[in-house]
Order: structure tokens, then sequence, then C-alpha cells
């Protein structure tokens, strides 16, 4: 994923980015996709990150992800085409794999919090609504991106200010207006606030 220059924010890649690189690299087409991953990895182990996956089996997942979609690429760009987004087909994969893992272990997704429709709906609510919120997340301006994911991440203002070299007031600037965004953005997924607030406890 990359920045766009005018404006900063998150630029998803698509099968025809992947169809260029490939072009660009006939000789060494591994390195192509070497270098589709390296821009992949970084929000696909944040997001499982988020979703309490631990780093390693985060990276198990991302792996076996990438590897799912250079076999079934040619497929999705008969199906979809040039403007498919790779990243979005990969969070639902690494979300199908997570989902998979967590049954194979008899794990619960929210550990010891309890609730009496039974765990297995409200964890597909939580998964979506993590989902949701990772693509609201990628659609804020880099800088407020930078700032509300180390504040989700547990940051303080205080321990933030010298992480990206701002002034205190600037960060506190930067937040509110992301997670003014974020809200925004999830509302209009249909997450209301009273689940948004259940759901990120």
């Amino acid at each position: 994923m990359t920045r766009c220059p005018e404006d900063g924010r998150l630029v998803r890649p698509r099968i025809k980015d992947l169809q260029a690189l490939l072009e660009k690299h006939r000789q060494r087409p591994q390195d192509a996709w070497g270098l589709l991953f390296d821009v992949l990895w970084p929000p696909l182990h944040g997001y499982l990150r988020r979703c309490h996956a631990d780093a390693d089996t985060a990276s198990d997942i991302i792996v076996e992800a990438c590897a799912q979609f250079s076999k079934q690429y040619p497929a999705l760009l008969e199906r979809f085409g040039p403007e498919a987004d790779i990243l979005g087909w990969l969070f639902h994969r690494c979300l199908y794999l997570l989902q998979d893992h967590w049954k194979k272990r008899h794990e619960v997704l929210l550990g010891d919090i309890e609730d009496p429709r039974g765990s297995e709906e409200l964890n597909i609510d939580l998964l979506l609504f993590r989902l949701d919120k990772e693509e609201c997340l990628n659609a804020l301006p880099a800088e407020q991106y930078e700032v509300v994911t180390m504040h989700l991440d547990g940051h303080s203002v205080d321990d933030i200010v010298p992480k990206v070299d701002r002034s205190r007031s600037a960060v506190g600037r930067l937040l509110h207006s992301g997670l003014t965004g974020l809200r925004h953005c999830l509302r209009r997924r249909q997450w209301t606030p009273e689940s948004m607030r259940r759901l990120s406890q």
C-alpha cells in the first residue's frame, strides 16, 4: 500500500497494478510478487494483530493468504476485471483463515467477555466490525492514520508526540479529526454508537 502524493491517502493496489509489475519484471516474475507482498504485508499484519492474532499466527495467515491469491488471481481478474481490489480480497481471505485457526484450536474470539447470545454470533459481529474499521482507518489521510492507529494501540498523546515530531496541540488536532472521521465512516456502514462501544471493548 502506498501513499498518494497529492493528498497523502492510502492507495490500495489493484489487479492492474500487479499486471504492470509482472510486465515490468517479465524475466523475474518473482520480483514482481515480492514487491507487491512487501506493500501488502504491513496493513495485513496490523489488521490481524488488531484482531488479537499473535505475531506468528498473523505471519502464517498472511503467507497462506498471499499464496492462495497468487494461484487465484487469474480467475479474479476474469471475474472482477483489472480494477479488482487486491487488499480487499486479502482482508477477507485473512479473516476466513483467522476464523478457521480459532475454530481448529477451539478458542473463543472474545476471551473472557461473555454474552448470553453465545460466542459464535458475537464473534462474527466483531470480525465484521474490525474489518470495516480497518477499511475506514485506511481511508484516513496519512497523518491522521498514523496518530489514530497509535492511539488505538494504547499510546497516549504524550507517547505519540516524539514519534511523529509534532507539537502536542497538533497531535491532539490530528487525533480528534481522525477519530471523528473514523466514527463517521463506521456510521455510514450502519454501525451504531452503541454497537461500536460494545465491540471496541
